[in-house]
C-alpha cells in the first residue's frame, strides 16, 4: 500500500511538472516579482524606506525577503522549478518528435482542416498516383506513399527538422535562467568615492558590506566639462590598476564607457563636492596643520578626546567660511565654531566671544584652532560590477536568436493527398495541407496537375 501510495505522489508531482498550466502560472508570477523588484526600494534604498512602513508590513519585508528580491530564497526557488519544468517537458517533447522522425511513419490526415477535392475522369489510380509522387518528391524533404484496398495515400513533408528548433529556444530560457543565477551568486556590485590622489580597494555592496576587490584603484585624475549655462556637460575619471603596487593598466572612465580589468567593470556613476578645510590648531607644545572635511574625525594629544568636524560652511550666515566642530571628551561634549574671518568680526562686534560663545575657537582648553580656508575638492563615484553570468546570458541571447529564426526560416509543412476509385464518376482526389504559418492551400503544381486531368468542377468542402 505504501509503495502504491507513493507511486500515485510520485505521478502526480510528475504529471504536474509536465503540465503547461504550470509553466504559464510560474512565469506570471515571476513577472509579477519582477515588478515588485522594480518598485519597491532594494538594497541600500530599502533600509531607509522600510522604517516607515508599519509593524506589521516591515515584518512581511523582512519575512519575504521583498528588500531583496531577486536574491530571496522564494524567488530563486521560483527560477528552479520554471527549469525543471522546460526540462522536463522539452525531455518529453523531444523524445516523442524524434521517435516520430526517425520511424518515417505515415501521419492521419488531420481532421476539421479544408481540403482541396476534385473528381478525376477515369480509373488509373496507379498512373495519377505516380505523378502526384514525382511532384512531391521535388518540393517536399520526405515523401511517403502506400496503397490500401485499391486507394493510394501519399503524405509529403518539408521542414520537418525545423520543429527542432523550438527546443533551441527552450535551451536558450535555460541558458539565460542559468547565467542570471550565476552572476547573483558569485557577482556582486559595490560602490566607491574617491578623489584625485587616492586610492581604493574595497567597495561597499548593496546590502552595506565591505567587498575586497583583490588589487587596488588609483584615482590619476578627475575632470568636469560645464556648458555654458554651468550645467556638468561630461566627467571624466583617470584610473590606474595596480597589482602588489605595481601599475597593470591605465584607463579612463566616462559615463556610459566602462574600464575592465580582472573580471570587473567600472562604470562612472557621479561625482561629489566635498568642500575641505584647511586648520591649524594650537596646543601645548606645538602646533598641528591638518586638512578636514565634514565626517572627518581626529585625535590629538589626548587618545581619549575625540575631534568631529560635523559642517564645513562656504560661508555661515554672510560671516564667511567656517567649520562647525563637536569635541567630544570625559568631561563631555563641547559644540563651536571656527571662523576664517574671526579677527575683522572680533574688531567689528564687541565682546564677541561673550555674546556667541560658539564663535570661541578657544572653547575646549587648552586647544584653539584656525581656519585658513576652504578648498572644493571633487570625489569621484566609481560603480564596480562583476556579473560572470554575463556570458552565459550572451549565449542564450544568440542561441533564442538562432531557433527563432530557424523557425521562420525554415517552416515546416505537411500535405496529403488520397486518391480513391469512384467507379460512378472516375477518380476522387483529396488534399489537406498544413503549415506552420497557416498555410492550408495545397501547391499550385498539384492544383494545375489535377486540373489538366480534368476542367472544372473544382470545390472545396471539409473532411
Amino acid at each position: 500500500m505504501k509503495i502504491n501510495k507513493k507511486r500515485k505522489t510520485g505521478n502526480k508531482i510528475w504529471s504536474m511538472l509536465l503540465s503547461l498550466r504550470l509553466n504559464i502560472t510560474l512565469l506570471i508570477i515571476i513577472a509579477l516579482a519582477s515588478i515588485l523588484g522594480t518598485v519597491i526600494p532594494q538594497g541600500d534604498a530599502a533600509s531607509k524606506f522600510i522604517p516607515h512602513l508599519r509593524p506589521w508590513e516591515q515584518n512581511l519585508f523582512h519575512v519575504l525577503g521583498l528588500s531583496n528580491v531577486y536574491h530571496s530564497t522564494w524567488f530563486i526557488a521560483l527560477g528552479v522549478i520554471l527549469c525543471i519544468n522546460l526540462i522536463v517537458c522539452s525531455i518529453k517533447d523531444l523524445r516523442s518528435s524524434w521517435s516520430i522522425a526517425k520511424k518515417k511513419i505515415l501521419p492521419a490526415v488531420p481532421r476539421n482542416e479544408k481540403a482541396y477535392t476534385i473528381v478525376v475522369p477515369g480509373s488509373n489510380s496507379a498512373d495519377l498516383g505516380t505523378k502526384l509522387e514525382n511532384i512531391l518528391k521535388e518540393k517536399y524533404q520526405r515523401v511517403e506513399k502506400k496503397d490500401s484496398g485499391g486507394s493510394i495515400f501519399l503524405f509529403g513533408e518539408k521542414g520537418s527538422y525545423a520543429k527542432f528548433s523550438i527546443y533551441l529556444v527552450h535551451l536558450a530560457v535555460l541558458i539565460i535562467i542559468l547565467g542570471a543565477g550565476f552572476g547573483t551568486m558569485f557577482g556582486f556590485e559595490g560602490y566607491a568615492e574617491v578623489a584625485k590622489g587616492q586610492y581604493f580597494s574595497k567597495v561597499y555592496t548593496k546590502d552595506n558590506q565591505l567587498k575586497d576587490l583583490g588589487f587596488s584603484v588609483y584615482c590619476d585624475d578627475f575632470q568636469i566639462k560645464y556648458y555654458k549655462n554651468g550645467m556638468p556637460k561630461e566627467y571624466r575619471s583617470d584610473l590606474s590598476f595596480l597589482v602588489g603596487n605595481k601599475v597593470v593598466k591605465k584607463a579612463s572612465v566616462i559615463v556610459n564607457h566602462p574600464a575592465k580589468f580582472m573580471g570587473i567593470r567600472f562604470y562612472q556613476s557621479n561625482y561629489r563636492d566635498y568642500p575641505e578645510a584647511l586648520m591649524r590648531v594650537n596646543y601645548p607644545g606645538g602646533t598641528r596643520a591638518i586638512r578636514v572635511r565634514e565626517g572627518s574625525v581626529f585625535k590629538l594629544q589626548d587618545q581619549e578626546t575625540f575631534f568631529h568636524v560635523l559642517r564645513v560652511h562656504k560661508n555661515l550666515m554672510g560671516m564667511g567660511p567656517a567649520v562647525e566642530i563637536g569635541v567630544h571628551s570625559s568631561n563631555g561634549w563641547v559644540q563651536f565654531f571656527v571662523l576664517e574671518n574671526i579677527e575683522k568680526l572680533k574688531t567689528r562686534i564687541p565682546n564677541l566671544f561673550q555674546r556667541f560663545p560658539s564663535l570661541d575657537p578657544s572653547s575646549f582648553k587648552p586647544y584653539t584652532f584656525y581656519l585658513d580656508g576652504i578648498q572644493d575638492r571633487y570625489y569621484t563615484g566609481i560603480m564596480a560590477n562583476k556579473d560572470p553570468g554575463i556570458p552565459l546570458v550572451g549565449l542564450g541571447g544568440i542561441t533564442i536568436i538562432t531557433g527563432l529564426l530557424l523557425t521562420f526560416a525554415y517552416p515546416q509543412k505537411k500535405i496529403w493527398v488520397s486518391i480513391t476509385v469512384n467507379n460512378a464518376k472516375g477518380m476522387d482526389v483529396a488534399v489537406v495541407a498544413r503549415g506552420k504559418t497557416g498555410d492550408t492551400n495545397p501547391d499550385r503544381a498539384i492544383k494545375e496537375l489535377l486540373e489538366h486531368y480534368k476542367e472544372g468542377n473544382i470545390e472545396y468542402s471539409h473532411t
